[in-house]
């Protein structure tokens, strides 16, 4: 199925929440009514529990976590002005594509994207 998920991003959150143990990079249209967002994190806790539900890696979710799940990412391409996730064949999509010429990925959102997909990211 290649059914594509385009997105013009307009705003960038990124996060280490220290309480539950994350790294997050949300890319979404609008800061405070947004109708469209692509969500990537992953945990820094290594435990057993994550690897028994097969949680030690990217978790996506697009607008919603019915449309959400773990190790998802086949590989991804960051762009200059724009960041690409493409799936393996067992999900809905086989690609996101998110327009991010109006944001200014800093350095700290770059990194977090690195953790969070591994090998997986390359750059263009």
């Amino acid at each position: 199925m290649n059914k594509i998920f385009e997105i013009k991003a307009n705003f960038l959150s990124i996060e280490k929440n220290e309480e539950f143990g994350y790294f997050q990079v949300a890319f979404t249209d609008d800061e405070f009514e947004c109708n469209n967002y692509v969500l990537l994190n992953r945990s820094f806790i290594d435990d057993a529990q994550n690897k028994e539900l097969d949680m030690s890696c990217e978790y996506i979710e697009i607008n919603d976590q019915v449309n959400s799940g773990y190790n998802l990412c086949k590989n991804a391409i960051l762009g200059t002005d724009f960041f690409k996730l493409i799936f393996k064949s067992n999900y809905e999509f086989s690609e996101i594509f998110i327009d991010i010429s109006s944001l200014d990925l800093n350095r700290k959102a770059i990194e977090y994207l690195i953790y969070i997909l591994e090998d997986k990211i390359v750059f263009i």
